[in-house]
């Protein structure tokens, strides 16, 4: 996917939700916050941008596909808080890669999609994120358990469910090399034995400027927590086409 659009993200935002300027949404708002922290983060002008224009990529397909969803994404945005705005963006995330890979789905809450392609299969988002910034890494694995640990406490927890885990911020946080840090697999085999869910797929979204505009790539990788029927394996690569694998050694870039 590529931002094609003809004004800088934080300002083409504005135009498709139907606002002036970020800077005219309450002072509260989670879109607003977001935005503002990563101009002060920002190490260059482009931070910002991409961070942006992977959103508005994903509303542009969305609102293409299915104007109800994004009607109602749109609602959401413009009234959420800093609180909720990564659950809000992850809903968005999964939203947009259902569409570009062709699976058909239900929208719904708990467990947030149905995929109809066998109505057995869902999918529940979360997100794991570092509102300061840290670069610690051991608290950027905290993050992830929590994130993790807290979805395991749903009642509707299950082996038929994929927990889909935005670490795009996380990622961020810890210089852009979270799947290649020496504690990833580590880390992620203890969070595994502990999940009650069938997979967890780990998603980044990171974009990069070859020299024309803007591309999109996540990097999904997928973590087989248990075994698995072929259904449920089927969904998950069509989830994570066009990841490359190999890049990833370890236990969670790794069908059974």
């Amino acid at each position: 996917m590529r931002y094609t659009g003809l004004r800088p993200p934080h300002i083409e935002i504005g135009f498709l939700l139907g606002f002036a300027i970020f800077g005219s949404l309450p002072k509260d708002n989670g879109l607003r916050k977001v935005i503002e922290y990563y101009f002060k983060q920002a190490i260059n002008g482009e931070s910002i941008e991409i961070i942006i224009a992977s959103l508005i990529m994903d509303l542009e397909l969305i609102k293409e596909k299915c104007e109800k969803d994004f009607k109602k994404f749109k609602e959401k945005l413009l009234h959420c808080d800093e609180g909720n705005f990564y659950g809000i963006r992850c809903e968005i995330a999964v939203n947009s890669l259902l569409l570009r890979r062709g699976i058909s789905f239900i929208q719904r809450e708990s467990p947030d999609f149905q995929c109809i392609n066998d109505e057995n299969i869902h999918i529940e988002c979360t997100s794991s994120h570092l509102i300061d910034g840290s670069e610690n890494s051991e608290k950027v694995f905290r993050k992830i358990k929590k994130s993790v640990r807290d979805k395991n406490g749903k009642i509707y927890a299950s082996l038929k469910i994929i927990l889909f885990i935005d670490l795009t911020n996380l990622n961020y946080s810890n210089n852009n090399h979270l799947f290649s840090d020496p504690q990833f697999d580590t880390e992620i085999s203890k969070i595994l034995s502990r999940t009650k869910y069938g997979a967890l797929l780990f998603n980044i979204n990171s974009l990069f400027n070859d020299g024309n505009d803007i591309v999109q790539r996540s990097n999904c990788h997928v973590s087989p927590a248990k075994h698995i029927d072929d259904n449920f394996t089927n969904i998950l690569k069509l989830l994570c086409k066009e990841t490359i694998f190999d890049t990833h050694k370890g236990i969670s870039s790794k069908f059974p």
